[in-house]
């Protein structure tokens, strides 16, 4: 198994791979600080307590919709959930609690596409977030230079 052999192992690119689910990574994965889980249509991220000192997590292009699992993740700090199934602010409420989360990637869910002062709502719900789909934030939500963030789906 891949930790006996690299148990220092701090980052893993598995995108596109046959992994089904992050269970199949099993537990002792403990110093991995970076994982690209992209384009493997995951529907679940049940098993993503074990990898406790994640900080960038990248899981773009999947069918995730629900983000409990991701709650009191405390190291987390950059979540790349591009291209998801992402449709209620009662999943990002989750995030709320990974207070270390400064960059959030949410382009392509339905929320970003159907929601009207989508970055306002965001930065509500998960205000710690200072980067929202690549762009800066100021502290209303708008993107920093005076530019709107209102304007769904401009950003993308």
């Amino acid at each position: 198994m891949l930790p006996t052999f690299l148990p220092s192992l701090v980052s893993l690119t598995l995108d596109n791979s046959l992994i089904s689910s992050l269970r199949d990574l099993g537990t002792q994965f403990t110093n991995l600080q970076t994982i690209s889980l992209s384009n493997l249509k995951l529907t679940e991220l049940d098993g993503i307590s074990s990898l406790s000192n994640l900080r960038d997590l990248r899981l773009s292009n999947n069918l995730l919709s629900d983000l409990t699992p991701l709650a009191m993740h405390e190291t987390l700090q950059v979540l790349d959930l591009s291209k998801n199934k992402i449709s209620s602010f009662q999943a990002l409420t989750m995030l709320s609690t990974c207070q270390l989360l400064y960059s959030l990637d949410l382009r392509k869910n339905f929320i970003e596409k159907h929601t009207p002062n989508y970055r306002v709502v965001v930065r509500h719900h998960v205000p710690q977030v200072k980067k929202l789909d690549g762009r800066q934030t100021s502290s209303d939500g708008n993107l920093e230079g005076g530019v709107g963030g209102g304007e769904r789906g401009r950003y993308c």
